[in-house]
């Protein structure tokens, strides 16, 4: 039944994408677009996965796309080893510079501007259609949309966390940089034709901020992911039967809310003892978990490592409940948890934070169940009501995977946006040729 669906969707999709082709046999002529991204590579992360996501999807628009990126977001000795040019799913991604220090996101926009410049003004001067960026270091970002301006390209961007600024206490260079860094960002967003925001608090803060731009509220993103028939394999595999099994997958942080979910967890599964806690991702350091779970069975918490994307979604759906406990704070208001949607679409139930874009977009108790923030008390509430009631939450969780069926896979989610900038190059262009 799935796979039926899933045909249903593509067969419509490329109707509404290519609809020249299905009456002439023809596609219109391709439009150039650069992607400009600071991620990593070419293992993509969460941000990298929607950059990807998003090129794709120009791509089936009828874009001849690339992705550059102009130096890594993270430190990696290996970065050195890579490729200058490499493609994933058929896009291709160009890197310019390799060299990155914990320190760079101060000096090497600084160091690297004029050098990035020049690259930039080749790309331009070989015509290109748009510039998209997202979340772009801030003098890069400005410098794009001024040379997209002089050669009569327009400029998007992608904001996706706060602009106002949140400061890194342990840094002091961050700290004293970041005011700069807000200046520089609002001027680049003032003078973009377009915005693409990716909460509705991020479009209340910059509404007021830049009256003249286009401004689409482009949300989270995750696969169209087919279910798997069989997820007893992979339950066997993690020595799962029998247990009831809850998920967590991302960084091992205070902010993102492991302490919280360990010592709630302790609360479920004093009620629950064949309940199992399932971490997947990386420590912050080395015995960071084990620290925070003493006084709790050995084997009832099972650090999981690194689980490739894959891998994890067949996890997902094996489980019997996904957690995201992340605690308040403006990353969290500001933002849309890519791992909120992408614990939807496996159609297993969700309990998280009632925390910003999240907790507007599904239905309590209807699509997802939400707990409230920081409390360990009612997060260990949330997850006995689903693990002790497994018919409502298999409910929900179906009824999740449909509402992320319909808003979050790419696209439904980019289509709108796709369009705007299709409508962006052509005023621009009518009104270069009207001033000529």
């Amino acid at each position: 039944m799935m796979l039926k669906e899933h045909t249903i969707y593509t067969r419509e999709r490329s109707k509404r994408i290519y609809p020249l082709m299905e009456t002439t046999g023809t596609y219109p002529t391709p439009k150039k677009i650069i992607i400009l991204a600071q991620i990593d590579y070419p293992n993509l992360g969460s941000r990298g996965h929607r950059v990807l996501a998003i090129a794709k999807q120009f791509r089936h628009h009828n874009f001849d796309v690339e992705v550059v990126i102009p130096f890594p977001e993270t430190p990696n000795p290996s970065y050195r080893t890579q490729p200058d040019t490499f493609f994933i799913d058929g896009i291709k991604f160009r890197i310019l510079y390799k060299y990155y220090r914990s320190i760079s996101k101060i000096f090497l926009p600084k160091l690297f501007l004029p050098l990035i410049g020049c690259h930039i003004k080749k790309f331009a001067q070989h015509g290109v259609n748009c510039f998209f960026m997202t979340n772009m270091i801030a003098p890069i970002s400005l410098m794009v949309v001024r040379i997209g301006h002089k050669y009569n390209i327009p400029t998007v961007n992608e904001v996706m966390d706060d602009i106002f600024g949140i400061q890194d206490n342990a840094n002091i260079g961050l700290k004293i940089w970041q005011p700069f860094r807000s200046f520089l960002t609002r001027r680049a967003l003032l003078e973009s034709d377009q915005l693409w925001l990716i909460s509705t608090y991020l479009v209340n803060q910059i509404r007021s901020l830049c009256p003249r731009q286009t401004i689409l509220k482009i949300p989270a993103l995750c696969d169209e992911m087919i279910l798997e028939e069989d997820t007893v394999s992979v339950a066997k595999e993690y020595g799962l039967e029998g247990s009831k099994a809850i998920l967590y997958a991302g960084a091992f942080g205070a902010h993102q809310g492991i302490p919280l979910l360990i010592n709630a967890f302790q609360k479920v599964h004093e009620k629950v003892p064949q309940a199992r806690l399932l971490l997947a991702g990386k420590e912050e350091s080395p015995g960071y978990i084990d620290t925070l779970s003493q006084g709790i069975e050995q084997g009832d918490i099972r650090k999981l490592g690194y689980v490739a994307k894959e891998k994890l979604q067949k996890l997902c759906q094996a489980v019997d409940v996904l957690v995201a406990p992340q605690l308040p704070g403006e990353f969290s208001e500001a933002g849309f948890s890519t791992k909120f949607v992408d614990y939807l679409i496996t159609g297993t139930p969700v309990v998280a934070s009632r925390l910003g874009e999240q907790s507007l977009v599904a239905e309590d108790q209807r699509e997802a169940v939400f707990f409230q923030p920081g409390s360990v008390t009612d997060l260990a509430e949330k997850l006995l009501m689903v693990l002790e009631n497994p018919s409502w939450g298999r409910l929900i969780g179906q009824n999740g995977r449909n509402m992320a069926l319909q808003k979050f896979v790419p696209w439904a989610a980019l289509s709108p946006g796709i369009e705007a900038i299709k409508e962006l190059i052509e005023r621009r262009n009518l009104e270069f040729a009207k001033s000529v």
